[in-house]
């Protein structure tokens, strides 16, 4: 009985390693969004003189929206 739960006990800690690509595709897809945020930004900041209230205020709702997708 104590082989086999110790055997259950290693195979379920082993498991973990399955989720390991997952992880690393999440990180891949968060480097988008900060490169997705960082060019909005740039966009923002470089034509905020001539860009219109509604403009700048859409643009700073996409900002909000990358912001929110990258913390899940």
């Amino acid at each position: 009985m104590n082989r086999a739960v110790a055997s259950l006990e290693k195979f379920i800690f082993w498991s973990r390693w399955l989720q390991a690509p997952l992880y690393v595709g999440l990180i891949i897809a968060q480097g988008v969004y900060v490169y997705q945020f960082m060019h909005e930004l740039v966009h923002l900041v470089s034509k905020a003189g001539s860009l219109t209230e509604v403009e700048v205020m859409l643009i700073v709702l996409g900002l909000i929206d990358v912001v929110m997708i990258a913390n899940l």
